[in-house]
């Protein structure tokens, strides 16, 4: 036998990870992992973690820019002073937040999918929707956080909508 190319080492070593992936994670990990890696271009050398710091390092650095120029934007070609970006601050922030955490049954309160579509309806804006998904599908919120619901909250709910033997069950449980 020939020595293998180096096509055929690649493509071992791709075989092996994705099976010490669904090993360890199932199958959903490994696809999870194909569209983080997809997304991102991420070859297999870097691990997950250094992947998480990347995605975090670039979010924040967006974060920063789009805050900078929008805000620079507002000020230089619409006028806005100090009370109207504070409180143009105060509402990115806010929505920043709803796309990134999670509400008390551990889903986002919204989705950066959401507001493409919203803004594309309403005001035929061309945003990406499909990138967009892709970009909330890539946070580290989904991926480091177990979709955790809060006990508390769920039972008020159960109880606030008519299921308090549901809400009994529960509090018995924990």
């Amino acid at each position: 036998m020939s020595k293998p190319s180096k096509e055929f080492e690649y493509r071992m070593q791709g075989m092996i990870y994705a099976l010490n992936i669904a090993k360890k994670d199932g199958v959903d990990g490994l696809e999870a992992d194909i569209r983080k890696r997809g997304f991102t271009r991420a070859p297999l050398k870097f691990s997950q973690k250094e992947i998480d710091e990347f995605i975090e390092f670039m979010s924040k650095n967006l974060y920063v820019t789009s805050q900078t120029v929008w805000f620079m934007a507002l000020n230089t070609t619409f006028g806005f002073g100090k009370k109207r970006l504070n409180r143009l601050k105060e509402s990115f922030d806010k929505l920043t937040r709803e796309v990134m955490d999670f509400d008390y049954l551990g889903n986002h309160y919204a989705t950066l999918e959401d507001y493409a579509v919203y803004l594309n309806d309403r005001y035929g804006m061309g945003i990406d929707v499909e990138r967009t998904s892709m970009c909330q599908e890539s946070s580290t919120a989904d991926k480091t956080q177990k979709k955790m619901a809060n006990v508390d909250e769920l039972i008020r709910a159960l109880k606030e909508n008519g299921f308090g033997s549901a809400a009994e069950f529960i509090e018995k449980k924990i």
